[in-house]
């Protein structure tokens, strides 16, 4: 099996698991890409955190997020929006349904990974071109 369709087949299980997966790695690597070709069956909402409209949905985060909470939500480069990681600790407090959110990221995955520990958030990391880790 090639390393794509092994990858993705990780990921497709971890949606089925744990309300966040995070897909972290250097920038133009596909992270994108794989992201949405994992949600290409299920409706999803899409948000590019460097996009200043994006970001400003996301103005009251909660009500935005919680809005057809059926939809996958991918979130790109979410580093643009720290302070994005405390609303999505209530709404997944609130409701631990899983596959709920892919989080993309070009930071570092320590710092990532920290401040999801920090959280308390149970989910999966895969760190795009380097290996992966629970």
């Amino acid at each position: 099996m090639d390393i794509n369709r092994q990858i993705t087949s990780l990921l497709l299980e971890y949606l089925t698991i744990f309300p966040v997966v995070e897909i972290i790695g250097p920038r133009q690597i596909g992270k994108t890409t794989l992201a949405k070709n994992l949600a290409k069956s299920r409706s999803i909402h899409y948000l590019d955190l460097e996009s200043a409209a994006d970001r400003q949905k996301l103005s009251d985060p909660v009500m935005y997020l919680q809005t057809d909470s059926d939809k996958l939500v991918i979130l790109d480069e979410i580093q643009q929006m720290p302070e994005l990681m405390t609303a999505l600790r209530g709404i997944i407090d609130a409701d631990r349904k899983v596959g709920r959110f892919i989080i993309l990221s070009s930071a570092s995955p320590t710092l990532i990974k920290k401040k999801c520990r920090l959280l308390g958030w149970q989910n999966w990391l895969y760190r795009a071109g380097l290996t992966n880790a629970k």
